[in-house]
C-alpha cells in the first residue's frame, strides 16, 4: 500500500470516532452501500471529511463494530467524475476496504493500472452532505481481488475541519 493510503487509513480510524450512526427509522438516506464480488454490503456508520490543506474529500463507512471499513477519497469538494489513476498522489482518487480484526485490506492503490471511478452527484455545502456513486477494483497483499460494484453514498454528513 502506498504511504498516502496509510496516512488516510489512519484518518479513517479517527473519522469514525466522530462519525454518524444510521438510525433504524431511516430508509435510503443517508447511507453507503456496495456490492463486493456480487454480495451486498451496507455501512451502519458513515462520515465524510474535507481536508482543505490537501484539497481532499474522504468518505468512510463501517459496520456497527467497526471491524469492516470502506474508504473513498477524491480531490476537491465539488461535484464531478473522479477516475482512479496510477499516480494516487496526483489524482488523490482511490478506494480501500479493510477487515480490521484480521488487518487485511484491499486497495485500489497498487502497482496495477487502477480500475475505478467516483461520481459525486451532490456536494451540498449548505447542508454539509455529499452523495454519489462509485465502483473500483482492489487488491490485497496476496494479489487477491475484490470488485466493488453498484456503490452509492447518499447524504453522508461532512465533518467540519478545525
Amino acid at each position: 500500500m502506498k504511504k498516502t493510503s496509510i496516512a488516510f487509513f489512519l484518518l479513517l480510524v479517527l473519522a469514525f470516532s466522530f462519525g454518524c450512526k444510521k438510525d433504524d427509522a431511516e430508509t435510503s438516506s443517508p447511507g453507503l452501500t456496495v456490492k463486493m464480488n456480487g454480495n451486498s454490503w451496507t455501512a451502519q456508520v458513515t462520515s465524510a471529511y474535507y481536508d482543505p490543506i490537501n484539497d481532499l474529500t474522504l468518505i468512510v463507512g463501517a459496520n456497527t463494530n467497526v471491524t469492516e471499513q470502506l474508504q473513498l477519497a477524491f480531490k476537491g469538494n465539488a461535484t464531478g467524475t473522479f477516475t482512479f489513476e496510477q499516480d494516487v498522489n496526483a489524482s488523490k482518487t482511490y478506494g480501500l476496504f479493510a477487515y480490521m480484526n484480521t488487518v487485511d485490506y484491499y486497495s485500489s492503490a497498487t502497482d496495477r493500472a487502477p480500475v475505478g471511478q467516483i461520481v459525486v452527484t451532490e456536494y451540498d455545502q449548505a447542508n454539509q452532505t455529499v452523495s454519489g456513486t462509485f465502483h473500483f477494483e482492489a487488491y490485497n497483499d496476496e494479489d487477491v481481488k475484490i470488485a466493488f460494484t453498484e456503490g452509492s453514498f447518499t447524504k453522508i454528513k461532512l465533518l467540519q475541519s478545525k
